[in-house]
């Protein structure tokens, strides 16, 4: 028998240790396609072709490496024994198992078991345990795990019956069953027999949504049961409603801050640090704790910024953060050690105590083989010192960050002093604690407004007027950038036919025909024999990897670096981005707003002067650089249609543009 169990299993089914005589349902698919997926597989059918044969909808549970963020604000190392309380399908079982000792996967559905075993089999990690059984009644001696992970579980205990999530959003029931206790009763029950097999100083994890999530009181329904108002509501008019619109009782409990720290208190934890995460705990865009906001706002870490009501909301509520999408809350009995990545720092020499940093996640990308983000924030004055890039779970081996790192490193071996000074400083690069990681110093510089650019435009003549200021200063840098970086010389009609060449390899040269035409129309003969200078190309040069407003004084973000291009791709990453989403946004290709031009013809001016290169050549950058957007290779992990310039509807703008020359 396994020393972690105090009683023996029933039986076991494959590799998986059964506890129940009757196994329940919880699952977001019916029993026979489950049943009909693990067949097909266990007869030899290719894992992935077979999920997304069966489970296409759900391909975020097994392909999406953000999943499992959350697992670096863990305070676990490689030695930890964790317990995941609920695993499904392993969405956090197989990402946190490459990092501790072992990890014990329970959950009550026999099936998503038998699915993680085959996923645990296929990516070929072997310390994961398997066991069926309830967590009201769990199997383990007490005091046996390090940290015991609740994701997104404990509003679902209260369900005694079979569930199908897919059936519990859409469909009407026949009528309530009896019931014994209430949800709150049964959410107790399972806190305390986890808070049993924690040791002494283990740590729960708990992620779950916020009830008076601010969206709930505009109508947003319960993520469980879709009924809006319920999760504000009195839990008696919560559970007359539900039996109305459902034909069941309300049994999905979810709580706010304070109730959640109530129910923990009364199942016995004592110490706790919680969260507010937005948008959710399945993807997190911010998780920052609450222990920081409390001392400093949320001027640095804004959690409401999608639209004018939230962001108003966020300013004038004190204490808005409680109104958070969702909590995760670390809880033990004893105390709680720092996240695991302050823990890595200070092993690495970064910090100098893990317990003086706050850690919260602040992601923007979300692709396969991009990092999470973290940010590292002294304690005693709220500030941001570092940002952390560490690399996600991912069995696609590769991420960016090596890339960006190798990228780094080649340019600052190239660059002179003075334009090395303009780049991010790297205090850390390389591999700890079983992560890669490239850690960099936070510049708290006035960040850009492209925020307001994209939604409103250029909204006065003096934000007009700082906007050809920071062009100017980021065309500085650039051009120095591309002079000292500078490979080889072409002709224009060389680099033209070269474009067309590839066009044709990728079979879309007729598609973009009349980007060629344009330029063979606008440049004169001795425009297109000039030798234009091929360099080393930013590849993401625009308002998000430039801080600094107005200087443009810090360069960022090198993982899209390409070693041989025109100029202009840069340029027009710059000039255009803000604009086209702007046009993208107001869904119009034509009237360009005029201020706009403006500062879009001050930049061709600029460029040309530092650069020598002709105004009527560089006149015509946003054709180039449209050109390269199309053509060019990009990253494994980058979405394409994420670039400003690329596509259908970015070539038509383009085709519309010409500029005067000032």
């Amino acid at each position: 028998m396994d020393k972690a169990y105090k009683v023996s299993p029933l039986r076991k089914v494959k590799n998986i240790d059964v506890f129940e005589k009757d196994t329940k349902y919880w699952c977001n698919v019916s029993p026979e396609t489950m049943r009909i997926l693990i067949d097909e597989i266990d007869q030899g059918g290719d894992f992935d072709e077979t999920v997304m044969k069966y489970l296409a909808g759900y391909k975020d549970h097994f392909y999406c490496d953000y999943r499992a963020d959350a697992g670096l604000l863990l305070p676990i190392d490689q030695e930890s024994v964790v317990l995941d309380a609920g695993s499904m399908w392993g969405g956090l079982t197989i990402p946190i198992a490459c990092h501790c000792r072992e990890i014990y996967a329970l959950d009550q559905t026999l099936e998503t078991l038998e699915l993680l075993s085959l996923r645990a089999r296929k990516e070929n990690i072997n310390n994961i345990k398997l066991l069926n059984c309830s967590l009201q009644n769990l199997p383990f001696v007490d005091g046996y795990f390090d940290c015991i992970i609740l994701n997104g579980v404990l509003e679902w205990v209260g369900m005694d019956e079979d569930v199908i999530v897919v059936d519990m959003w859409e469909k009407k029931f026949s009528g309530a069953r009896p019931r014994t206790k209430s949800p709150r009763d049964i959410q107790q029950m399972v806190l305390k027999e986890l808070r049993r097999v924690l040791k002494p100083d283990g740590v729960l994890y708990i992620a779950i949504e916020n009830r008076i999530a601010l969206k709930h009181f505009f109508g947003y329904p319960d993520p469980h049961i879709n009924i809006p108002w319920v999760t504000i509501l009195p839990r008696l008019i919560a559970d007359a409603l539900t039996k109305i619109k459902k034909g069941i009782d309300y049994r999905t409990y979810i709580y706010s801050p304070s109730q959640l720290i109530e129910l923990l208190k009364e199942a016995g934890f004592l110490k706790f640090s919680m969260y507010a995460l937005s948008h959710d705990y399945r993807k997190i865009v911010k998780q920052a704790p609450f222990a920081y906001y409390r001392r400093f706002g949320e001027r640095r870490i804004p959690l409401f910024y999608e639209s004018i009501k939230r962001r108003i909301f966020g300013k004038l509520i004190p204490s808005s953060y409680k109104y958070c999408d969702s909590l995760a809350v670390l809880c033990s009995e004893s105390s709680i050690a720092p996240a695991r990545i302050l823990q890595i720092l200070e092993k690495q020499g970064v910090i100098d105590s893990a317990a003086n940093y706050f850690a919260a996640i602040n992601n923007v990308r979300y692709e396969n083989g991009t990092p999470v983000r973290i940010m590292i924030i002294d304690k005693a004055t709220g500030r941001i010192i570092y940002y952390v890039k560490a690399a996600r779970y991912s069995r696609r081996g590769y991420c960016n960050i090596a890339d960006e790192s190798g990228n780094f490193n080649y340019i600052y071996s190239k660059l002179p002093p003075e334009l090395r000074a303009r780049l991010i400083e790297v205090c850390y690069d390389g591999e700890a604690d079983g992560y890669r990681l490239l850690v960099t110093k936070f510049i708290p510089k006035n960040i850009s407004p492209e925020n307001r650019l994209r939604r409103f435009g250029i909204t006065s003549p003096h934000l007009k007027k700082e906007l050809i200021k920071f062009n100017s200063n980021a065309i500085g840098f650039l051009v120095d950038f591309q002079k000292s970086l500078t490979v080889d010389h072409l002709p224009v009609t060389d680099i033209i036919r070269q474009f067309k060449e590839k066009a044709g390899e990728l079979g879309i040269k007729e598609r973009f025909s009349e980007l060629f035409n344009c330029l063979y129309s606008r440049l004169s003969d001795d425009e297109l024999n000039f030798k234009l200078p091929l360099t080393v190309q930013h590849g993401d040069f625009d308002t998000t990897n430039i801080l600094g407003w107005p200087c443009a004084d810090v360069i960022l973000d090198f993982e899209e670096l390409n070693k041989s291009g025109t100029p202009f791709l840069d340029l027009s990453n710059l000039l255009l981005n803000n604009f086209i989403l702007f046009h993208k946004l107001k869904k119009t290709t034509t009237g360009f707003q005029p201020d706009w031009m403006e500062v879009i013809e001050c930049g061709i001016n600029t460029f040309s002067e530092k650069s020598r290169i002709p105004i009527n050549i560089v006149s015509q950058f946003h054709l180039f650089g449209c050109l390269e957007h199309q053509i060019i290779n990009y990253r494994r992990y980058r979405n394409k249609e994420a670039f400003p310039l690329y596509g259908k509807e970015a070539v038509e703008m383009i085709l519309k543009m010409e500029f005067r020359k000032l």
